[in-house]
């Protein structure tokens, strides 16, 4: 008997895991009803389409952090059902020495919490957007559009790799109410 295949998810054949970021950290941040989450992702969808000149391009493999950015700030511009959308946006500064992921961990620690998530660019084993709602000393916590809920510390790294998750320091967006 042939074994059944894993049926595809989100991320597997497209790249949207950063729209979808986008949405689980406002939803998140600013507890959005689901009827306007399907709007702002619609609204995301149209201002991605715009911001490039080539839809297909971020649609099949992904989006940089600068069109990360500027989606955030289209999102923050947006009113939702009457909702204006009030949010802070900012990129998670460290200096070169605290590059290593001892210090980005503590850095992580101290931000994220009950009204702030960082979204969080990881390349290495994976290329992918995802929401951190809550550090541990050994586990980040996430609101993921490819059904992770954690990721441990001990298969995370920032330097380069193609076996452990690589956190890329210059591509962390908090976001705060």
């Amino acid at each position: 008997m042939a074994r059944r295949r894993r049926a595809y998810r989100q991320g597997d054949l497209d790249g949207l895991c950063g729209v979808y970021a986008i949405v689980n950290a406002l939803r998140h941040v600013l507890r959005l009803r689901d009827e306007q989450c399907q709007k702002l992702f619609g609204k995301l969808i149209k201002a991605l389409e715009q911001d490039c000149d080539h839809l297909h391009h971020p649609l099949l493999r992904g989006m940089y952090f600068a069109q990360l950015k500027r989606l955030m700030v289209f999102a923050g511009q947006r009113r939702i059902q009457g909702q204006k959308l009030k949010f802070e946006a900012r990129t998670l500064r460290l200096t070169r020495d605290q590059r290593t992921l001892p210090s980005l961990w503590t850095a992580l620690n101290q931000e994220v919490g009950p009204a702030c998530v960082a979204i969080v660019g990881i390349t290495g084993a994976t290329d992918h957007w995802c929401v951190v709602y809550r550090v541990t000393p050994k586990t980040l916590w996430l609101l993921d559009s490819d059904g992770w809920t954690y990721m441990r510390r001990s298969r995370c790294t920032v330097r380069s790799s193609r076996t452990r998750y690589c956190l890329e320091v210059g591509e962390i967006l908090l976001i705060e109410r």
